[in-house]
């Protein structure tokens, strides 16, 4: 029984592995999401490092030196990823760095869970006071459960992530995706037969 279920759920595995590395290569649209997301990385490092500086008061006199580094490494180490795939136009070669990040933001969900040297009741303070509605719902009970909710999800994805790139790997250089412009234009050969 338990080896009928493992076949299987390998078998899907390699499926979506192929599905994957089919699409590979990033559509225009892939690549504007991967600078929108660059974008809102780099909007979230300013937004909390305004925090950090003045301060606000969002952080707690319990938000240390290591606490600090570990909350703004993981959103810088974040960027990678994506302008890897921007850079690079495929997804594979950013695999391992998204599993590295799963598994520092997974760590650092799970201790700042524990500690929270947070207080959100000035989450919404670099903001205008016209624009504070937006965030100042957000209570401290809210990102506590959003955080452990975060945990769980990882739970799942960080062995997904982890299994699909080990199942691309494996498979032939053939499987791989070509680039749109190089899979719409016939090569020369293929145009003299046509000619004849």
């Amino acid at each position: 029984m338990a080896e009928a279920i493992f076949s299987r759920a390998m078998g899907w595995f390699e499926k979506q592995a192929e599905k994957e590395a089919k699409n590979d290569t990033l559509k225009k649209s892939d690549r504007f999401g991967q600078i929108i997301g660059i974008i809102g990385v780099v909007i979230c490092i300013i937004f909390f490092g305004y925090h950090l500086t003045k301060p606000t008061g969002f952080f707690t006199p319990a938000f240390g030196t290591f606490d600090a580094a570990l909350f703004f490494g993981i959103n810088v180490f974040g960027i990678f990823p994506q302008f890897i795939r921007l850079v690079m136009n495929q997804k594979t070669p950013s695999r391992p760095f998204d599993i590295i990040n799963s598994v520092l933001l997974f760590v650092a969900l799970i201790y700042f869970v524990a500690t929270f040297p947070f207080d959100f009741s000035h989450f919404a303070d670099p903001l205008p006071m016209s624009l504070e509605f937006l965030l100042n719902w957000v209570s401290n009970g809210l990102a506590s459960a959003l955080m452990v909710l975060g945990i769980l999800g990882m739970l799942f994805a960080l062995p997904y992530q982890t299994l699909l790139y080990l199942a691309i790997r494996k498979l032939p250089l053939e499987t791989k995706s070509q680039s749109p412009d190089s899979a719409q234009t016939p090569k020369p050969e293929e145009v003299s037969e046509e000619a004849k």
